[in-house]
C-alpha cells in the first residue's frame, strides 16, 4: 500500500512527532510511505533524515491550487492503492482536489486524522468536505463528542494516540539539581509565560529548566524578557528546536506541560510518561491520567497553581518518583504503540 502524509505547519510540533512516527513504522511494515511538507527546514528535516520527505507541497491559500495539481501528479505515477494521510481541513481539501485530477481516483482513499479539541466548522463546505473523506480519526471518545456532528463520513474511528519511544532510560540516582522540561512550540496557548512566572517565584529552590522549542522571535523575546526581568534567565537553557527530544526528556526529572487553550492529547505528555519523567500539566488538554496519582494538573493560565505544584515536586523526591513510576506504568499499560498502528492499518484498508 502507498501511504503519503501532507504535512502543512510551519514549525515542528505534536503533529509532526506524530507521523514521523507513524511513516517509519508503516514502513518497517512494508509500505511505500512518502512524506510532503512545506518546504520549512524544521519541519522537513527530520523526515529528510529518514528518507521520507518526497518534497514540497505549497499548501496554504491560493498555492493550494498548485498544490493539488503537484499532488495529482503524484497519485499517477503510483501504483495500486494509496492513502493520503493529512492533519488537517485545508490539507484534507487539497488531497480530495488531486484525487478529482488523478487518473485513478478509484485507487486514492483520504483519511484526516483531527488532533484539535475544537469543534469542526459547522458549515456547507465542511460539511459537503467531510462527505467526500473516507474517514476520520479521532484521539479520544471525547474528541469525537467535541468534533460536534460528523454525520458525512464514511467512518468515524476513535484511535487512542501514543508514541514511538525507546526504552525508559533507568538513572541509577537522583540529581543534586532537578532539571524541569518544556517541550513544546513557543507560540501563543502553549503556555510558556506562565511557566516562567511560576518559576520566577521559586528561586528559593534549586532547579533547571531546559526549553526544547522554537517560535517566531515575536513569542519567544517576551519569555526570554520575562525571564530576565524574574532574575531566571541564568537557569534555563534556550535549545531551540531539538530532533529528538528523548535523550533531553531522560535528563529531566519534571515535564510541564502548561497549555492555556484547549487541545487534545498532547505528546509532551506522553514523550514524559514514556520516559518515567513525573508530570505537571495544565487541565487544558484531553488526557486521561489520575489527578494526583499519575499526573498533576492545575487550571490553564494559573501560574500560582502551577508554582505550588513545581514546588512540591521539586522539594519531595519521593513524592517525585512516585508520580514519575505510576505515570510510567500508564503509559506501558494503556499506550500500546503497536495496537495503534494495527488500528491506523485497519481503517487505511477498510475505508
Amino acid at each position: 500500500m502507498n501511504v503519503l502524509h501532507l504535512l502543512s505547519n510551519k514549525w515542528w510540533s505534536g503533529t509532526e512527532r506524530y507521523a514521523l512516527d507513524l511513516a517509519t513504522t508503516l514502513r518497517r511494515r512494508g509500505h511505500h510511505v512518502e512524506v510532503f511538507t512545506r518546504g520549512f527546514e524544521a519541519v522537513y528535516t527530520p523526515f529528510a533524515k529518514e528518507d521520507l520527505w518526497a518534497g514540497k507541497l505549497r499548501l496554504g491559500g491560493w498555492w493550494d491550487v498548485v498544490s493539488r495539481v503537484s499532488l495529482a501528479n503524484r497519485l499517477n505515477h503510483l501504483q495500486g492503492r494509496t492513502v493520503v494521510h493529512t492533519y488537517n481541513l485545508n490539507d484534507a481539501a487539497v488531497a480530495v482536489a488531486a484525487r478529482r485530477l488523478c487518473r485513478r481516483p478509484e485507487q486514492v482513499r483520504v483519511v484526516l486524522t483531527n488532533r484539535s479539541a475544537t469543534p469542526l466548522p459547522d458549515n456547507p463546505s465542511t460539511a459537503s468536505l467531510l462527505a467526500m473523506l473516507d474517514a476520520i480519526v479521532f484521539e479520544s471518545a471525547q474528541a469525537l463528542k467535541a468534533a460536534g456532528k460528523v454525520p458525512a463520513a464514511k467512518r468515524c474511528a476513535v484511535v487512542p494516540t501514543s508514541v514511538l519511544a525507546p526504552m525508559r532510560s533507568v538513572t541509577p540516582f537522583e540529581p543534586t539539581v532537578p532539571q524541569i522540561i518544556y517541550a513544546r512550540r513557543i507560540a501563543p496557548g502553549k503556555g510558556l509565560e506562565v511557566l516562567i512566572q511560576a518559576l520566577g517565584t521559586l528561586k528559593s529552590l534549586d532547579w533547571r529548566l531546559a526549553v526544547c522549542g522554537t517560535g517566531l522571535g515575536r513569542y519567544v523575546m517576551p519569555a526570554v524578557r520575562l525571564a530576565r526581568a524574574l532574575d531566571i534567565n541564568d537557569r534555563i537553557q534556550w535549545l531551540g528546536h531539538v530532533d529528538d527530544i528523548y535523550p533531553e526528556m531522560q535528563k529531566s526529572r519534571i515535564a510541564v506541560v502548561p497549555d492555556t487553550q484547549p487541545c487534545g492529547t498532547r505528546m509532551a505528555v506522553l514523550e514524559a510518561l514514556s520516559q518515567g519523567v513525573a508530570v505537571v500539566m495544565s487541565d487544558a488538554g484531553d488526557e486521561d491520567l489520575k489527578v494526583d496519582t499519575q499526573a498533576l494538573t492545575f487550571p490553564a493560565g494559573d501560574s500560582v497553581a502551577l508554582a505550588d505544584a513545581l514546588r512540591s515536586l521539586i522539594s519531595n523526591a519521593e513524592q517525585r518518583a512516585n508520580i514519575a513510576i505510576s505515570g510510567y506504568r500508564q503509559f506501558i499499560t494503556a499506550c500500546d504503540y503497536a495496537k495503534m498502528v494495527d488500528l491506523i492499518e485497519e481503517i487505511y484498508n477498510e475505508c
